[in-house]
């Protein structure tokens, strides 16, 4: 039995990060894909190939990818008031954050909201009820809740925004409406897969990595370790043995 080898660099990589847009003084939304996911009790790496013998017993390889996404709501930094915020945003979520957000929008746009908001000379004040709008449930036990707000600017100018709290009533952001409506436009138009998809050859990846002989091997942490198993051929193109317990690593 071969002994698996080093870790090399490029199996050290976890995630690949796209800051999207800021959203406050302390709040960004950034695009991540994972490199790395846990099956058995083990980290494997986004990237393998299998090597076998084709059709016309010539020798062939396939390169199989499997990588998560999701878009994270974050803080900058942790304040003494608060822990620094982590919502994550997955495919499941996604459409339902995109409402939220055209939820918040029609707070300023829609006529039955034409009162909500009160301009006496340089003032603004808002009047009752005042809307709002959660998203509950989110990974990890984490909360969304959006409200319209007045918010005052860096030139003291008072103005109307929303503000958005990260599953804390201590740690929110304000988002100005301009910001707010070109954030949303910006998602209406995201195709998540696309752009992980995109992300994904900033790495370069040499032939060979993660390279698994089915006529010979089977699965070990990463790298194949030879076997007597012999399953050659095209119809032999699954290792025996199914993967399962596979876990996003998150980080």
């Amino acid at each position: 039995m071969i002994m698996p080898e080093p870790i090399t660099e490029i199996e050290k990589l976890s995630r690949i990060s796209d800051e999207i847009m800021q959203l406050g003084s302390n709040c960004t939304t950034k695009f991540n894909v994972s490199l790395k996911k846990m099956i058995n009790d083990q980290p494997y790496f986004f990237y393998n190939e299998f090597e076998y013998n084709g059709k016309y017993k010539e020798p062939s390889v396939s390169v199989k990818k499997n990588f998560d996404y999701y878009i994270s709501i974050e803080n900058y930094k942790r304040q003494d008031a608060y822990d620094k915020a982590f919502i994550r945003i997955g495919v499941r979520e996604f459409p339902l954050f995109k409402r939220a957000l055209n939820t918040c929008i029609a707070w300023f746009t829609d006529k039955k909201f034409a009162k909500l908001f009160i301009k006496v000379g340089k003032n603004i004040s808002m009047s009752s009820p005042i809307p709002h709008h959660t998203m509950d449930n989110l990974p990890m036990d984490k909360w969304l809740r959006f409200e319209p707000v007045v918010h005052e600017n860096y030139e003291g100018a008072q103005e109307p925004a929303v503000r958005m709290y990260l599953s804390s009533e201590l740690n929110y952001t304000d988002i100005t409406v301009d910001t707010l409506i070109g954030f949303t436009d910006m998602l209406s138009n995201m195709n998540m897969f696309q752009i992980a998809e995109s992300m994904i050859p900033k790495i370069t990846i040499p032939l060979g990595t993660h390279r698994i002989r089915l006529d010979q091997t089977e699965y070990s942490y990463n790298r194949p370790v030879t076997t007597s198993l012999d399953i050659g051929g095209v119809s032999g193109r699954q290792p025996s043995g199914k993967k399962k317990g596979i876990d996003d690593l998150g980080t």
